[in-house]
């Protein structure tokens, strides 16, 4: 059982005894500054023995990882990963807003203390006071999302003072295109009028550095956050497979120039274009990209929960391209080291979310897991595992084969999924917008029908929550030529599996 300690109650009260005494020990003494320095016998000994309880406890209770590789974690009351404690003493703290979404993390040098964050203290009469912290992050991201959950924003905050936003664009729950903007760090600067530009003298001699200004001067046009690049997507028709990523990227930012007559001439910004092609697993991971050319200009092999293991002749692109894109519906934040994953954010290096599943228990027993095999199951919106669609053993699949045979067998034809690629179907305003049937097919009759594969209840007959979601999404919202004649069911715990 957990040990007996010290209540807040009895702690006010300890110290409101203490400062007394101290204030008397004061009285009686006018000649000194400070009291004796007392010992917190008590705090310390419950903090020792809630220590030695702690390590007696298993590494893992009800599904809160603890630690991991001398990798400490913290959770707070809603699940949700606050607080990451590495080897080396390297800390982030994780905050979240009222949906348990991520919105902010620092990272810290050493573990800092509760007086050494900026807080919120009560004060006398009521209300709060803030407090700044004495302890700077080294590093500090924060993210924004919009109506529907889909992050649109990131900001990253450098010890240099360089601040980095990046905006996102959707295609409902697919991610669509990214630009990057940036705060550059403090430069000299030469000041003129009621502006405020950067300025480059440009020698007669460059290779001289004696050698005197010519009669130009370059001011380059300083925002506040200059555009960067930008990278438009491209995915398999329905699926979170990547094909293509089409880049912009800014060489030389526009600038004015002023001759020796005094007329000032703009020269626009110059940029580079890319395109690069995706070479994927069967599961739809990147593994390579190349360009145009057919050049690898980024090349990783994974591990196997997906933490990445850059080869050494990766990246051989002298701009440097580099790739986001993880598992299947992943975004992976270089500066946080987790992946994000439309409802909630990934950690490779658990091998697990960070915070509890949004639909609670119907995306499984174990609200952080992943995935029941990383090889061979994918989860792109980090909701609900699911398993290869074209193949595999196990009676999801089976079932989902079955189906698609029976189809051809009764002179219908299927569509996709079946055994086959899946496809998207919109249902706004559903639980979801859209949803990707197990099987779309006509019947002989050529009526359009929607099948899915799924659990029941303990009735058998019932399907889950989850499954009966998507299907009340695919008779009630879709619209136009996506509206079934048909949605169908079929349960998958029964399924023989050979072998099994």
């Amino acid at each position: 059982p957990r040990p007996e300690v010290e209540t807040p109650e009895e702690q006010a009260s300890r110290f409101a005894r203490e400062r007394a005494e101290d204030a008397a020990w004061l009285r009686a003494n006018p000649g000194e500054k400070y009291p004796p320095l007392r010992y917190n016998r008590r705090g310390v000994e419950d903090r020792r023995r809630l220590d030695e309880w702690e390590a007696s406890l298993p590494k893992c209770i009800g599904n809160v990882l603890k630690e991991l590789n001398r990798t400490r974690y913290a959770h707070d009351a809603h699940g949700n990963l606050v607080r990451r404690i590495e080897p080396d003493g390297t800390t982030w703290l994780y905050g979240y807003d009222a949906a348990n979404r991520l919105i902010e993390a620092k990272r810290y040098a050493k573990p800092p203390e509760a007086d050494e964050l900026a807080r919120r203290e009560p004060v006398a009469g009521g209300g709060t006071r803030f407090v700044d912290g004495s302890v700077r992050p080294l590093l500090e991201v924060s993210f924004a999302y919009d109506a529907f959950g889909r992050r649109t924003k990131k900001k990253v905050m450098r010890p240099d003072g360089g601040i980095e936003r990046t905006f996102f664009t959707w295609d409902g729950d697919v991610l669509l295109m990214e630009e990057r903007f940036g705060l550059p760090v403090k430069h000299e600067h030469v000041y003129r009028g009621l502006e405020f530009r950067r300025a480059q003298i440009v020698c007669e001699e460059p290779q001289d550095v004696y050698s005197l200004p010519v009669a130009q001067r370059m001011h380059t046009l300083e925002r506040h956050h200059e555009w960067q690049a930008a990278s438009l997507y491209l995915h398999e028709p329905g699926s979170f497979v990547p094909l293509a990523r089409l880049d912009e990227k800014l060489v030389e930012p526009a600038f004015l120039a002023t001759g020796t007559d005094g007329r000032f001439v703009q020269v626009a910004a110059r940029t580079r274009h890319g395109t690069y092609f995706y070479q994927n697993d069967h599961l739809g991971t990147p593994q390579e990209m190349v360009d145009e050319s057919g050049k690898v200009v980024w090349l990783a092999r994974y591990k196997a929960w997906g933490g990445v293991k850059r080869a050494p002749y990766g990246n051989v692109d002298p701009v440097g391209a580099d790739n986001r894109i993880r598992f299947q519906g992943q975004y992976h934040d270089e500066e946080t080291g987790l992946a994000y994953n439309r409802h909630r954010y990934y950690d490779a290096q658990a091998g697990r979310f960070i915070s509890k599943d949004p639909i609670g228990l119907a995306g499984g027993v174990n609200v952080y897991q992943y995935a029941d095999n990383p090889t061979g199951w994918i989860d792109p919106l980090g909701l609900a595992k699911r398993g290869p669609k074209t193949g595999g053993c196990g009676p999801h699949n089976e079932m989902i084969a079955a189906w698609g045979k029976d189809v051809k067998a009764a002179g219908g034809d299927v569509i996709a999924g079946g055994g086959q690629q899946e496809a998207l179907v919109k249902t706004p305003g559903g639980f979801k917008s859209g949803r990707r049937p197990d099987i779309i097919y006509t019947d002989a009759d050529g009526n359009t029908v929607y099948g899915n594969v799924g659990k029941v209840r303990a009735d058998g007959v019932t399907p889950v929550t989850r499954e009966q979601q998507a299907m009340d999404d695919l008779r009630t919202k879709t619209q136009g030529s996506d509206a079934p004649d048909d949605v169908q069911f079929r349960a998958y715990n029964c399924c023989p599996c050979k072998g099994k």
